[in-house]
């Protein structure tokens, strides 16, 4: 299950302004975390990493363990937010990052400008995936799980320039957004 854990993965970015994060946390793939700047040159760039999911996770903690024994000492809870392991588990989750095309800037532009009221957050569940949208400069976060409220329809856009940008293979299936459109198919219901 995908779950992207802030702590341990997220990245800084030197640039003129940070714009959002939005993160997708799918049940059957790995959770991803796309970050939007605009730069110094004024040019619009989107970065991002994957988490570090399922038999990979417990193995690279193994790895760290060896090289600091003192960790498996501490309690489990206290281990995990170690800023040495935290720093060990970044190395295995590469930061990619792409330039954004006018037609894609329109489409920050249009997430940065639209009003979207109160702080959001829809319980999520084991299966289907978590969209979240962490509007940085109204320090706001809005979050649904599975189907994208129709009253969103800012974010089916970024949904698509992120998924042709990062080409997450196993999102593909998952991503579902408007009336019930699943990657540019209608299902079949």
């Amino acid at each position: 299950m995908g779950i992207y854990i802030e702590e341990w993965f997220s990245f800084d970015i030197t640039s003129k302004q940070h714009l959002f994060n939005f993160i997708i946390e799918p049940s059957f793939a790995d959770a991803v975390c796309f970050q939007f700047h605009q730069m110094y040159d004024e040019s619009f760039m989107v970065f991002w990493n994957y988490e570090i999911n399922g038999r990979k996770f417990p193995k690279l903690i193994q790895e760290y363990c060896q090289i600091r024994p003192e960790m498996k000492s501490l309690p489990w809870e206290q281990a995990l937010k170690e800023k040495g392991l935290v720093e060990y588990l970044r190395k295995f989750s590469p930061i990619y990052q792409a330039k954004l095309d006018e037609k894609e800037i329109k489409i920050v532009k249009d997430i940065l400008n639209v009003d979207w009221g109160e702080p959001h957050h829809i319980l999520g569940g084991l299966d289907g995936h978590d969209y979240t949208l962490k509007l940085i400069e109204k320090d706001k976060t809005y979050r649904t799980w599975c189907v994208i409220p129709c009253e969103w329809t800012e974010l089916p856009p970024l949904i698509d320039l992120v998924i042709d940008k990062a080409k997450p293979e196993p999102l593909h299936s998952y991503v579902v957004h408007g009336k019930c459109k699943i990657s540019g198919k209608e299902p079949e219901i």
